[in-house]
């Protein structure tokens, strides 16, 4: 929905900001190792983060609930959606 963009960065941390103002909003701590791909689902209410310690997260944005997708079998960008096969899921906050 454009009001927010989300980082990741080498810390394993993503980061959420306000378009119109810059300001820094939240951090989303659920990886190990750098995140490699990170995208909005279509209603901006969630972010789908990936990482090089082989985990992707769901994250509710309000909440900073999360379910983490361990042991990633594979990942792939298509067109501006995160794709993603999964052996396990947990959940957590």
């Amino acid at each position: 929905d454009g009001k927010y963009i989300a980082t990741g960065d080498d810390d394993g941390v993503a980061r959420l900001w306000k378009t119109t103002t810059g300001e820094f909003t939240g951090s989303f701590n659920g990886h190990t190792n750098l995140i490699q791909s990170i995208n909005f689902n279509p209603q901006g209410t969630h972010i789908l983060t990936a990482s090089h310690d082989d985990t992707a997260c769901l994250w509710d944005i309000e909440t900073a609930w999360f379910w983490l997708a361990g042991a990633l079998a594979s990942s792939f960008d298509v067109g501006n959606r995160m794709h993603a096969e999964i052996s396990s899921r947990s959940v957590g906050r």
